[in-house]
């Protein structure tokens, strides 16, 4: 028995195919077969069903499988128990996040860490929620910064997210705009206005859009996924937006008032934003230590900010 049949074992149950699981493991789709026969002669049992649709588990599957992952992580924290200074550490942490996330947790992050842990690349791609979601689901990317606005948003028997802030929604609008004086405004007002708001891959595009048409069908100028090109047309009083509050604490448009955040009437529009990762999947040393560093940031951020606390929903 080997550790590499133990992980062929795990990513197989954790995909359904041995073939995906080939393709995410970089190794021949033979080899993880053929490993995995090896592996049930040695135990004298089956632990996968092979069809076309892919291979399951069989009872006696997946309390070996189960006994594989515990294994493995136990392997992982040796690992890390084994490296003596912090400048060792090495690897590549792969993260998909939101536009929210770039511009208030991860700049400070990614600083501390890299001056830390100099070793470890890091590599970033800005999606939003949605596709963060289904890319941490595939094996794309190991870690998501994600919104989640109910329970649903997420499969919780294949992912795990923790929460680190949460945001109000706010409307924004120019400082050229009519109401923007006012001490906030209804989705009553907002529908007779132009939106701009982020395209069918961010969540604030279907949470916004389901409560605005209770009041009629919203006139929406254009859609995109860059945070930039909506703040200019909002700036320049064309339409309204919608920002996560502390995703505006350090906007430019927004401190030199270009930009006028104004909560929403009568509307309880929180959301929770924070890390995902796939469950019953070690992490490597270096994105624990990174997850750890987005932590600290996050209860600096709060405090330096006068944020909400997460227990509030």
């Amino acid at each position: 028995m080997r550790l590499d049949q133990l992980q062929y074992l795990v990513e197989v149950s954790d995909c359904g195919s041995i073939t995906i699981a080939a393709e995410r493991l970089h190794v021949s789709q033979p080899n993880v077969s053929q490993s995995i026969a090896s592996l049930e002669e040695e135990l004298k049992t089956t632990i996968f069903i092979r069809s076309r649709s892919g291979a399951k588990p069989t009872e006696a599957g997946k309390a070996i499988i189960d006994r594989a992952r515990e294994i493995l992580n136990q392997v992982a924290e040796l690992k890390k128990a084994a490296r003596t200074q912090d400048s060792e550490l090495t690897g590549t942490i792969s993260i998909a996040t939101i536009p929210s996330m770039c511009m208030t947790l991860l700049p400070k992050t990614l600083a501390v860490f890299k001056s830390k842990f100099p070793k470890v690349q890091i590599e970033i791609i800005e999606a939003g929620s949605i596709k963060a979601k289904d890319s941490v689901l595939n094996g794309e990317v190991e870690l998501g910064l994600v919104s989640r606005r109910q329970p649903s948003d997420f499969d919780d028997a294949k992912l795990q997210f923790e929460p680190l802030l949460i945001g109000e929604t706010m409307a924004c609008v120019s400082k050229y705009f009519a109401l923007s004086s006012k001490k906030n405004i209804s989705l009553e007002e907002i529908i007779k206005h132009p939106i701009v708001i982020f395209n069918q891959e961010y969540r604030m595009n279907s949470y916004i859009l389901t409560r605005l048409k209770q009041y009629g069908e919203p006139n929406i100028l254009f859609t995109a996924s860059n945070p930039e090109s909506l703040k200019k047309v909002i700036a320049e009083g064309l339409a309204i937006g919608f920002y996560a509050d502390f995703a505006l604490k350090t906007d430019p448009y927004v401190n030199n008032g270009d930009i006028i955040p104004l909560p929403i009437a009568e509307q309880q529009m929180n959301t929770l934003f924070g890390v995902l990762r796939k469950k019953n999947k070690h992490l490597t040393p270096a994105s624990e230590e990174f997850i750890s560093e987005l932590r600290a940031q996050a209860v600096h951020f709060k405090r330096i900010y006068n944020l909400a606390d997460l227990n509030i929903i």
